[in-house]
């Protein structure tokens, strides 16, 4: 299996063993609950929560990749033995659509969910994994439950099956045209042809063709990690001076919520402060040269979390703190998101020894060991 797709061998028998819960779905919900998955209430009309009873196979799979690649591995580990998984934890997710995080359900809440909503997605994964052609009748009956858009549906016939389908969202649409093939379908007849037309026309598996079709969208536009590096060095430019009072510091925002919750947010005024206390220079080695920010007419470097932003759920106080955030040339910062793990592993213990000290007094405890675990594999550049 190549660098990076480890994850297909796994979710392969991660999808077949959910077959046998259909009649268990309580249980499925359970092992996700146990996993450290979040998003699981279900609601009544007032808004209020109330036990969620019953799941569908490819919302099961949506919530678990609505974390950053650590984080997903960190679940699987515990996944594995609840459902007797024989293939080795993966360490990289190249190609599997990240879920939405606000939105990650197929089918809405108990109070306008229909009796047969989650019973047609069963359906429907039944088909897909059976290997036989999806029918029409299938097709369309999922299509008809609420949140079952074409980007999300499709994202999610593909993590069940990622060698047969391909998913037709936002990230795959310039790809699409690139073959010279639609991006939209109408039937399960039309879907499968671009699935078909995509693997006959590129020697490549289809879930490697995501990652290449991923990787085409961005370059076309800035990403959220470049917007919020823009953003903390315009801060900087305006002298923003954040002020941290002792001890621990309460958690950060967080976005709005959907079905399954919301995602801590950055400040780019702390990450400016930052930047500032280390004097625009890389913590790897402020020899470092880079380019003059034309924003703050100092060297430019980026921010980083240490100790990585998306492991917040996981800690009580806030990591986006100026004790946890290094000022890294673009370089390093890309070698601490992409390095071989032998080398990111000098460069973070080197990172961490000089900040252990600083984190404890924000109340941010973590061992070395733990902290190596958090960069396995590659990190999203807005995970951290």
């Amino acid at each position: 299996m190549s660098d990076g797709y480890d994850w297909v061998p796994f979710y392969d028998e991660m999808a077949r063993a959910l077959l046998a819960y259909r009649g268990k779905q309580t249980a499925l919900i359970t092992i996700l609950k146990d996993s450290g998955v979040r998003g699981l209430e279900d609601e009544d009309p007032e808004g209020s929560p109330v036990e969620l009873t019953e799941i569908d196979p490819f919302t099961f799979l949506a919530l678990l990749n609505k974390q950053s690649h650590p984080q997903r591995a960190k679940v699987l580990e515990r996944i594995k033995p609840r459902l007797n998984i024989s293939a080795a934890v993966p360490t990289g997710f190249l190609g599997i659509p990240k879920a939405e995080a606000r939105q990650t359900w197929l089918f809405p809440y108990r109070y306008e969910r229909n009796a047969d909503d989650v019973s047609k997605l069963w359906d429907l994964y039944e088909t897909v994994l059976s290997g036989n052609k999806v029918s029409e009748e299938v097709f369309a009956a999922a299509r008809t439950v609420k949140y079952t858009g074409t980007s999300k549906f499709t994202q999610a016939i593909f993590r069940a099956a990622p060698t047969r389908f391909f998913p037709v969202d936002k990230q795959t649409i310039s790809y699409l045209a690139g073959l010279r093939l639609p991006s939209e379908f109408s039937s399960a007849r039309e879907f499968q042809d671009i699935c078909a037309s995509v693997a006959k026309r590129v020697a490549k598996p289809l879930y490697e063709q995501s990652h290449d079709a991923w990787l085409l969208n961005q370059r076309k536009k800035p990403s959220a990690e470049a917007q919020y590096q823009q953003k903390v060095m315009a801060a900087a430019a305006k002298n923003t001076t954040v002020t941290e009072g002792a001890g621990g510091v309460r958690l950060p925002k967080v976005k709005k919520a959907g079905l399954s919750g919301g995602g801590f947010q950055r400040d780019p005024n702390i990450a400016a402060s930052a930047l500032k206390l280390a004097d625009f220079k890389c913590e790897i080695n402020a020899e470092h040269k880079t380019f003059i920010s034309r924003a703050k007419g100092k060297p430019y470097v980026e921010a980083h979390h240490l100790i990585p932003f998306s492991s917040q759920g996981g800690f009580k106080f806030s990591l986006d703190v100026t004790a946890n955030i290094v000022a890294l040339c673009p370089n390093c910062h890309r070698l601490l998101h992409h390095g071989n793990n032998s080398d990111k592993a000098k460069e973070i213990a080197a990172l961490f020894a000089r900040r252990r000290a600083r984190l404890r007094e924000k109340e941010l405890k973590i061992s070395e060991t733990e902290l190596m675990k958090l960069y396995r594999g590659d990190l999203l550049e807005e995970d951290a």
